[in-house]
Order: structure tokens, then C-alpha cells, then sequence
């Protein structure tokens, strides 16, 4: 592999690990211990955070960071995460709540010009069709973020009658132009899917606390 692949890899090592060596490093990438020295120096320059710790077993130990590590893409995986930008910006709501034309700007504006242009000859080789949303939906952060937190909620379901119901959100699925909710339906412990433009008043579940839906079985 050349160097900026190893580098990477490194990054992704050294961030995996708490504490580890130089002969770990030599080992895993099959690298003299002049490299492997050079390699640190050049992650140290990139802000990975660890330090030296001298003695019998002391070694290289990694501090805790809340921030990633850089990340380099070939050509051709840039090309795919702006194609997958171009088809986000197609759909009229999303459970992330962005504006995808800005997150493609911002990306656009860490390339050259040349390779910006290069980007844009991409994309515009390639079109999507047939993929739409029908229904605009404005819940599906909400739902989103009680699936990350597994939090069961009430809702109002207002498809063929109006009905409260409780349930505990498990994924969201985009269909034939409608976004869906797969949950548990909590009363009659049985998975359902419910169409999201048609949930309204979320509100969290507080008489079915999560110890409680752990005994549904699911």
C-alpha cells in the first residue's frame, strides 16, 4: 500500500487502541521501525492524541479525544458521497433535518476549482429518476431521535379513523414515496407499520417506561 493509505489505516489503528507499541505498529503494517517512527511523527502533526510512557511497560497511550480523525477519500468515493448528497436533496423532508444543498457546498468548498469542476462533470452524468416523495412529512426528526433513544411515545394515528396509540419506533423505511414507521405497537405487543404523515402529536410515553417494553420480547 502506498503511504497515504498506510497513514490512514494508522489513523483508524491508533485511534482503536489505547495503548500500544512500536512493534505493534511494525507488525500490523508490515514496517521497518524507522517508518513506523516517521508514521507517529507525521499522526502527532495531525493532532492524534497520545503520548510516550517510558519503562517496562510503557508504550504509546492514546488520550481520550471527542474528535474524529481525518479521513481521505480516493476519487471515485468522493464522486459516491456526492451522489448520495444528490439524492437526498430529492426528497422534501428526511430524519436528519438538513439542507443537503448546503452540506454539498461546504464539501465542494474544501476542493480546488479544478476538482470541483471535475465533481461537477460527475454528477451531472448521472441523473436519478423515479425516486420522489409524495407526501411532505415533518415528524421524522422526532421520530428519529426517539429511535435513537428508545424511548416509546404516544402518538395520534389518523389513518381511516383517529386513534392514540402507544408505541415504541424502531426504524424508519422510505417506500413508494411515503415515509414509514416500523414500530411496536405496546398494547397489543405486535409489530406494526405506520405511515408518518399521518402520526401526529408525539409525545413521550411515561406510563410505559422502557423496563416495562423489555418484557414484550422484542
Amino acid at each position: 500500500m502506498n503511504k497515504s493509505e498506510r497513514i490512514q489505516r494508522e489513523l483508524f489503528f491508533v485511534n482503536s487502541h489505547k495503548e500500544f507499541n512500536l512493534t505493534d505498529l511494525m507488525r500490523e503494517f508490515q514496517i521497518s521501525r524507522s517508518t513506523a517512527i516517521r508514521d507517529l511523527a507525521e499522526l502527532e502533526q495531525l493532532g492524534v492524541p497520545f503520548y510516550v510512557e517510558n519503562g517496562r511497560y510503557g508504550g504509546y497511550k492514546v488520550l481520550p479525544s471527542s474528535l474524529l480523525p481525518p479521513i481521505y477519500f480516493t476519487e471515485k468515493e468522493i464522486f459516491s458521497v456526492f451522489f448520495s448528497l444528490q439524492l437526498l436533496n430529492l426528497l422534501s423532508g428526511s430524519p436528519f433535518g438538513s439542507n443537503y444543498s448546503t452540506i454539498q457546498q461546504k464539501l465542494l468548498n474544501t476542493f480546488s476549482v479544478e476538482k470541483q469542476d471535475k465533481i461537477a462533470q460527475a454528477t451531472d452524468s448521472v441523473q436519478y429518476a423515479g425516486i420522489y416523495q409524495i407526501e411532505p412529512t415533518k415528524n421524522l426528526e422526532d421520530l428519529f431521535s426517539t429511535i435513537l433513544k428508545n424511548e416509546p411515545i404516544k402518538i395520534l394515528y389518523t389513518r381511516y379513523t383517529r386513534k392514540v396509540k402507544r408505541i415504541l419506533p424502531i426504524r424508519l423505511t422510505l417506500m413508494d414515496g411515503y415515509w414509514y414507521c416500523i414500530a411496536i405497537d405496546i398494547e397489543k405487543k405486535e409489530m406494526r407499520t405506520y405511515r408518518c404523515d399521518y402520526i401526529e402529536d408525539i409525545e413521550i410515553a411515561l406510563d410505559y417506561p422502557r423496563p416495562c417494553i423489555l418484557e414484550l420480547g422484542f
